[in-house]
């Protein structure tokens, strides 16, 4: 029985865990450079399915560890153009 309480009690604290917001620190930096690495190479290589990829890692990785000014300041260092920010599917934020 006592078994079964701290199996439930780790899946609770894990689910907390993952579903607690993330705080800007650290990861912020990084997520930023390796999301500007990700808009050159779509530049470079000019396919969409690149600048699709670059779209999903901003919007799942830097949206998660970054604060709204710092991703504003982030895309507005790459100077997007409106095609660009189009095929990240950022056109709306």
């Amino acid at each position: 029985m006592m078994r079964c309480w701290l199996v439930v009690g780790v899946a609770i604290w894990i689910a907390i865990w993952m579903l607690a917001p993330a705080v800007a620190g650290e990861e912020c930096p990084n997520e930023l450079k390796m999301f500007e690495r990700d808009v050159r190479m779509a530049r470079e290589l000019k396919e969409r399915i690149f600048w699709q990829l670059a779209g999903a890692n901003y919007k799942r990785r830097v949206t998660r560890y970054c604060a709204k000014e710092e991703r504003y300041s982030g895309v507005a260092k790459l100077q997007l153009s409106p095609d660009e920010m189009q095929l990240l599917g950022l056109a709306s934020e």
